[in-house]
């Protein structure tokens, strides 16, 4: 069997599918590694799987690994109550969306800034913890870039206790 060309038991594999590949070729004799199919080529093990093989070598479906995350962002002080609500009801609804799962919100108010930021000396401080996958933090980031409320954000990874 050629290495570019995943089958799964019973016929090859669709588009997106999960699959199995020998390790022969690596020097692994009898053992496979999870694959996604993409047409009749696959282009390596799948990044939302356990490195060692793990469910998708046994055949069950498989869930995409999440961390926990936390976000600050400082929205414009001049947005009165209503817009603020709807900002951070925006921001929660990006990472629900993409399948994250958002823990606690904290509306810490208006603060003074540290320094002057696109011209603004105050700020609406917000900090949301969630859940997701590296897919959701890129999403929020991007959303975060692009939204005219928002002038300053940060997102961390919080430790797994």
């Amino acid at each position: 069997m050629p290495v570019s060309l995943w089958r799964l038991p019973g016929g090859e594999a669709a588009p997106g599918q999960l699959g199995v590949a020998p390790l022969a070729a690596a020097g692994v004799p009898g053992r496979t590694r999870p694959t996604v199919a993409r047409g009749p080529f696959s282009f390596g093990p799948c990044s939302l799987l356990h490195p060692r093989g793990g469910a998708a070598g046994r055949g069950e479906e498989v869930t995409a690994l999440t961390h926990p995350y936390e976000v600050m962002f400082i929205l414009r002080p001049d947005l009165d109550d209503e817009a603020i609500a709807a900002a951070i009801e925006r921001i929660a609804g990006v990472v629900t969306g993409q399948g994250g799962r958002v823990e606690k919100v904290d509306r810490w108010g208006k603060r003074k800034l540290a320094y002057e930021i696109k011209g603004y000396q105050d700020g609406f401080y917000s900090v949301m913890e969630f859940e997701g996958t590296p897919q959701v933090v890129a999403e929020l980031d991007r959303v975060l870039r692009i939204s005219d409320e928002v002038i300053r954000s940060l997102i961390v990874r919080r430790d797994e206790r």
